[in-house]
């Protein structure tokens, strides 16, 4: 145990992780909205693009509803994996620079990003598509992959913490390994399975 080490102090806590996903979402929703009041076509031309990559994985991509096939399971399987691999980075990558006093601080930027990201695309929706779309194509999937990303976050917050408390790190890779296959990917593969399958069809696109 490194019980006397500065590295022991939890600087940042689950509340911090919450009140930062908020703002960061929040942010770039108004960002968003003020860009589309001042310069609207501008933001009309970049929208689809944003819209369209693979930032947020989100049921905008699809022009239409296709029926289960090939093309369909591979979309599926490319968001799982997209956001599985993010995961992964997050709560596993982590530990392994555990020691480095910047590692939470890398932590707290990539979650801001994630949350802004999620913000922005929320923002360039409403503008584009209105609200009721907007919620069809984000909502629906967004109940299980928000949460599992976020918790992937936090895994990755306390692994941070348990490692500089002086747990093994390979004991560590494995509570972190197990937490995914047993609760993070099931959750990422419901929301792969609505957003492909279920979000275009709510979208009536």
């Amino acid at each position: 145990m490194i019980e006397d080490q500065p590295y022991t102090k939890r600087p940042i806590r689950l509340k911090h992780l919450v009140i930062i996903y908020v703002c960061a979402i929040l942010a770039g929703l108004i960002l968003t909205s003020v860009g589309v009041a001042v310069q609207k076509e501008a933001t009309v031309a970049t929208t689809m693009n944003v819209l369209a990559s693979s930032l947020s994985h989100t049921a905008f991509a699809a022009t239409t509803a296709l029926p289960i096939n090939e093309a369909q399971l591979a979309r599926c399987g490319i968001i799982l994996l997209n956001n599985l691999v993010y995961v992964c980075l997050i709560g596993l990558g982590l530990v392994y620079v555990a020691e480095w006093r910047g590692s939470h601080i890398v932590l707290v930027i990539a979650l801001a990003v994630n949350g802004a990201t999620l913000g922005i695309v929320a923002g360039l929706g409403v503008a584009i598509l209105g609200i009721p779309t907007t919620v069809a194509g984000l909502v629906p999937h967004g109940i299980f992959e928000i949460p599992a990303v976020f918790m992937g976050f936090i895994m990755g917050l306390a692994g941070i913490y348990q490692i500089r408390d002086g747990v093994p790190k390979p004991e560590m890779l494995r509570m972190n390994r197990d937490f995914i296959l047993t609760t993070i990917l099931p959750m990422l593969t419901m929301a792969a399975v609505v957003e492909t399958y279920i979000t275009p069809l709510l979208m009536g696109v």
